[in-house]
């Protein structure tokens, strides 16, 4: 199973709430968890902090993985991300 940790930082309170609604608006979030090979696919936002959010992925293989990558919704991410200012760091683990 592949494991992605994505950690998000925006600037500003309120940001991740926005993003959130619009990635869910068109859809993206919706077909991920549908894909063949996803097991897991939730946001959490921070307890202490109005500005972080995480985003854990489960997927059987990286043939999933891969595969997730090639879609269309996927594609779609970074026209989502450019109308906000946010930091993002990625952890990948792989178990057996």
């Amino acid at each position: 199973m592949i494991v992605l940790n994505v950690f998000y930082e925006f600037d500003k309170a309120g940001e991740r709430e926005r993003f959130l609604n619009a990635l869910k608006k068109k859809g993206i979030v919706a077909a991920s968890r549908n894909e063949a090979g996803n097991l897991k696919y939730d946001y959490y936002f921070a307890e202490n902090s109005a500005t972080e959010m995480l985003l854990v992925e489960h997927w059987t293989d990286a043939g999933a993985l891969d595969a997730h990558g090639q879609t269309p919704h996927f594609k779609s991410i970074p026209a989502v991300k450019e109308k906000f200012n946010i930091k993002v760091h990625l952890d990948r683990y792989e178990t057996k």
